[in-house]
């Protein structure tokens, strides 16, 4: 008889989703603003969703911020300057997640 965990899951269980845990995750929400970009929502009315969303989870949002994007960078979809400083609030707020 085959079933969908193996021995190692059976032991100590999987690990409790989003939902599930006793402590909401900490996040940071960053909603990035690119220019050029067309969108039928206004900036603001996508922070709003973005937040609404995040609450539908039950985390524990510490930040949450419009980020203003002139070009788009490959590898880091935002530009190395605002990486930083988030990398740099991540670590300062002690966050979970950084959700983007």
């Amino acid at each position: 008889m085959t079933d969908d965990f193996d021995d190692e899951e059976r032991k100590v269980g999987r690990e409790k989703t989003v939902d599930q845990r006793a402590v909401p995750w900490r996040v940071g929400l960053v909603v990035p603003d690119v220019r050029g970009l067309p969108s039928s929502h206004a900036i603001e009315a996508r922070k709003a969703e973005f937040e609404g969303l995040a609450g539908a989870i039950d985390v524990t949002v510490v930040f949450s911020e419009i980020v203003k994007v002139r070009e788009i960078k490959p590898a880091t979809f935002i530009g190395g300057g605002h990486v930083e400083e988030l990398k740099n609030r991540v670590k300062a707020d002690k966050l979970d997640v950084l959700l983007v």
